[in-house]
């Protein structure tokens, strides 16, 4: 039992130091190896094969970086969301965390499905990209 506590508390602590590191992400790439590192870190830290099986079939990975492409949170906001997962799951309010990150996931799915219809069907360029530069020049 003492084991995984300290275990436990090993894993919250470079989720935190992971998360310091997401603060300080200058620009959208960077964030981006933080976010997918910290989901990588939830999903591991969750122990369940299920999730993690569903994780990898649904090349989340890539999900995640098209999030950070599309979103309209700052990269500042987008780390808040994911402190208060980091808070749930250290106050171990494993139940209220899971909800949370349902909300966190869906909200990508929100974005992605406005950007989308912005777009006008397409989702691809997207705004700011070298294709959509190429396109208007």
């Amino acid at each position: 039992m003492e084991g995984n506590r300290l275990t436990e508390k090993a894993a919250l602590r470079k989720m935190e130091a992971l998360l310091v590191e997401m603060d300080r992400a200058e620009n959208p790439h960077d964030f981006e190896e933080k976010d997918i590192a910290f989901h990588a870190m939830v999903v591991d830290a969750a122990g369940s094969p299920a999730l993690k099986k569903v994780w990898d079939s649904l090349r989340l990975v890539e999900w995640t970086g098209l999030s950070v492409a599309v979103t309209r949170n700052t990269l500042p906001e987008f780390a808040k969301q994911h402190w208060r997962i980091f808070r749930l799951l250290e106050r171990h309010a494993d139940h209220t965390a899971g909800a949370y990150m349902f909300l966190h996931i869906k909200n990508f799915g929100d974005e992605l499905k406005q950007h989308y219809q912005e777009m006008n069907g397409n989702i691809l360029p997207l705004p700011g990209s070298a294709v959509e530069k190429e396109r208007t020049t």
